[in-house]
């Protein structure tokens, strides 16, 4: 009666190449494990995290955001890990082309996330400067851009920063796939740590700019303007580009070479310019 049946969620291929990675390799090692539980018929999710510092930030998110619908739910936090809700239904990423109605389901998640205890910052008292202008010169250091490129874009961050930015929770990882529409139609987000607070808001949405949304961009700008969320559009070059390093930055560390594209950046000073 109390038994149950565990096995891994990722499949063995990708397992393979994670652990090929940390063996000759040396870059930043993956020490998250997820499995997919089955007990007396109901599946869970079991998250095994780095630490239980991380396991404790990623349920105080789902204690915040699951009862809203948009988040699984919590079963249970101990140590480094997390057993939560599996949510049945099928990922977005197995339903392209999207229709409207689950672009506006996405959109439905992000005015939630965003709601959430939202303020409106001094630019200058945030991290996010100098971060960009950090992750510029590394990418300068290891090669992606020249020396040229990151001066221009340095100026290119100074000209396009806000004087105010908006802060609050954000996902750090907005593709497809981490969202799952519901049997019953509500679209959740299931990559249930990729969610932080004191995240510069627009985040998420300029990774789904870079990754998924192509001609939908307008669109889907469209429906969070509908929703009410914080302004950030009008300084979302910024937002954007500080993004971009970032992923940039994160995706030659950990060796995802047709991710490290210099382009993406070239086009902010291209833009001004024109």
């Amino acid at each position: 009666m109390f038994g149950f049946r565990q096995r891994p969620l990722h499949g063995r291929l990708r397992r393979l190449r994670f652990t090929l990675q940390g063996w000759l390799t040396n870059r930043p090692p993956r020490t998250q494990r997820v499995y997919l539980l089955e007990i007396h018929g109901q599946r869970y999710k079991r998250v095994v995290m780095p630490d239980s510092h991380a396991a404790q930030r990623a349920a105080r998110v789902l204690e915040r955001f699951a009862a809203k619908g948009v988040c699984p739910s919590l079963v249970l936090e101990r140590e480094n890990e997390l057993w939560v809700e599996f949510v049945e239904g099928r990922p977005l990423s197995e339903l392209e082309p999207l229709g409207d109605d689950l672009l506006a389901g996405i959109a439905d998640f992000f005015a939630v996330l965003y709601a959430h205890d939202a303020r409106l910052v001094s630019t200058e008292l945030t991290p996010f400067p100098h971060a960009l202008e950090t992750d510029l010169r590394f990418l300068r250091d290891v090669g992606v851009i020249n020396e040229h490129a990151c001066e221009r874009l340095g100026r290119a961050a100074q000209r396009a920063a806000p004087k105010q930015v908006w802060v609050g929770y954000d996902t750090l990882d907005a593709i497809l796939k981490n969202f799952v529409r519901r049997a019953d139609g509500p679209v959740v987000h299931v990559d249930v740590e990729s969610i932080w607070d004191e995240q510069m808001l627009g985040f998420g949405v300029a990774k789904a700019a870079v990754r998924w949304l192509g001609p939908r961009r307008e669109r889907f700008f469209e429906l969070l303007e509908e929703r009410g969320v914080p302004g950030f559009r009008a300084y979302f070059d910024f937002v954007e580009m500080c993004f971009v390093a970032f992923w940039l930055k994160s995706s030659f560390l950990e060796g995802k070479r047709s991710f490290v594209d210099p382009r993406l950046l070239a086009r902010f000073v291209e833009a001004e310019e024109a």
